[in-house]
């Protein structure tokens, strides 16, 4: 998906055209709505599958549509098109990640977040 985004970009660039991809975090909708639930019998793979989902949401990398739907709508409005070609978190600050783009680029980052970000 990443390299798919850094060669779309390039080729889309050509035309004014940005390209991103976006990990919207583990959304409790869909596919994820069901690993969520905690009615799988003890010690079935549903079992694992909903604690697995519960730890990656207790640990923040779970998101609400709201604040993903929001982030993507960030990245349409071409304030951010210097990060054309990368990829983003539901969670990444892309004011912060702005503030650094000449890193970002000198250092060639495809996967952005300031706490993947050695600045």
């Amino acid at each position: 998906m990443i390299k798919l985004t850094q060669n779309l970009a390039i080729e889309a660039g050509r035309h004014g055209i940005s390209v991103f991809s976006i990990h919207p975090g583990l959304l409790p909708i869909g596919l994820a709505e069901t690993a969520l639930r905690p009615d799988a019998p003890p010690g079935t793979h549903d079992a694992r599958v909903h604690a697995w989902a519960r730890g990656e949401r207790t640990a923040g990398r779970g998101a609400e549509p709201g604040p993903a739907i929001e982030q993507i709508c960030r990245l349409t409005i071409g304030r951010y098109d210097e990060l054309s070609g990368r990829h983003v978190c539901v969670h990444d600050d892309l004011e912060e990640i702005l503030r650094h783009i000449h890193h970002v680029r000198d250092s060639e980052l495809c996967l952005l977040a300031m706490h993947r970000i050695a600045v």
